[in-house]
């Protein structure tokens, strides 16, 4: 499947983690950020890192644009989501997009956040075991939620017609969607 919007990153990345690690240490050049020895996290979309900057510790978040397997609007969610106040989140204290030229031109997405401090929940991506929260923890999530669901938005899933539903599968099951199976969507189709 071939989106009018953009295209697939059509080469293969052997050592993903060593091309993410080069674009976070490019974004740090571009932010001037000096990156710390230690903490750097890889993650299948995004690699990140404390840093400092502008004369304060910070977290850097990297994401290079995989239009195979992200939408452009989540990619830049953090970015809407800063305008969203009475949230308990990292602020966003800047944002770059660049292009990294090798080994095929990608958009890269790098964002200077607040350094969280507070202990990790999980160190694994899902709870396998209920954390250990702090007593305000609950009431913090309430009041976000709150804050959260009285901020007005546009913002819907992104599906609205065949051509979104086919990229949302081809960005689920990480490849393109095979030639004559055309999704069915919308009014009057059968499932």
């Amino acid at each position: 499947m071939t989106r009018k919007s953009g295209r697939w990153l059509p080469v293969r990345i052997d050592d993903f983690e060593k091309w993410q690690a080069s674009l976070l240490e490019e974004s740090a050049r571009r932010l001037d950020a000096a990156l710390a020895p230690g903490g750097r996290v890889y993650r299948w979309a995004f690699a990140g890192s404390p840093v400092t900057f502008r004369g304060r510790r910070a977290w850097l978040r990297v994401s290079p644009f995989l239009e195979h397997e992200m939408s452009r609007k989540a990619w830049r969610g953090t970015a809407e989501a800063a305008a969203i106040s009475g949230v308990s989140k990292p602020a966003l204290l800047h944002r770059i997009e660049w292009q990294a030229d090798a080994p095929e031109p990608v958009p890269v997405s790098a964002e200077v956040l607040t350094l969280v401090t507070d202990p990790l929940a999980s160190k694994e991506r899902f709870l396998r075991t209920a954390p250990d929260l702090p007593a305000g923890w609950f009431g913090d999530l309430c009041a976000s939620l709150a804050a959260l669901r009285a901020h007005p938005t546009e913002r819907r899933f992104p599906v609205h017609d065949a051509d979104e539903y086919g990229y949302l599968l081809s960005a689920t099951y990480r490849r393109p969607i095979p030639d004559g199976c055309i999704p069915a969507f919308g009014p009057g189709t059968s499932t």
